[in-house]
């Protein structure tokens, strides 16, 4: 009872994250039934009440980067990059004390180098070179990133040899892949597949 009423005392201190929870709840119930533009109002909506909350920051990234649908289409990847940015930035004193803010943060770092990947991507198509390769290095890093704060976040530790491949590291990226195939075999499989 005790730690109930302590609950209620700290909504009623705190309507502003009150509001931010409830908007972010909206938000992330749009984006998974593919509302994106009325997400992405909902979760800058949450941010505006409390601009340190990284989970909010989180699904504000993901709308940005997979955001397409029969609807709508709000992908942005320089708006992607940034809000992962946000996210990284905020739960880094979460890490350390919490082993559930370790593994989200692994997922943050993950789909942060898979958004600068994306970027490089379309530097490349616009024959921008060395922003292409810049942007893959910070790709890389990310995804080493997320490996390093997961060892179970192996889809992190693929995309980094994809990029050590892409930066012309095919050496370190031909390590990576053997050490994810004694892993997980199916990794065999997924690289055989990928163009």
């Amino acid at each position: 009872v005790s730690s109930k009423l302590d609950e209620i005392q700290d909504i009623l201190n705190n309507p502003r994250l009150t509001q931010s929870r409830e908007l972010y709840r909206e938000a992330l119930r749009s984006y998974k039934r593919g509302f994106y533009e009325e997400a992405l109002a909902d979760c800058l909506g949450a941010i505006e009440k409390n601009k340190t909350d990284y989970i909010s920051w989180y699904l504000l990234g993901l709308i940005y980067l997979y955001g397409a649908g029969e609807n709508s289409n709000v992908i942005n990847l320089d708006k992607a990059e940034e809000a992962l940015t946000n996210a990284a930035k905020y739960i880094k004193p979460d890490i350390a004390k919490s082993k559930e803010a370790k593994l989200f943060a692994s997922d943050i770092y993950y789909n942060l180098g898979f958004s600068r990947l994306a970027k490089s991507n379309d530097y490349l198509i616009e024959n921008k070179v060395d922003d292409s390769n810049t942007k893959l290095l910070e790709s890389e890093e990310a995804s080493s990133m997320a490996y390093q704060l997961s060892q179970e976040n192996l889809l992190a530790r693929y995309e980094q040899a994809k990029e050590l491949h892409f930066l012309g590291k095919d050496d370190e990226s031909i390590k990576l892949l053997e050490e994810l195939i004694r892993a997980e075999k199916t990794f065999a499989l997924k690289a055989i597949n990928d163009k």
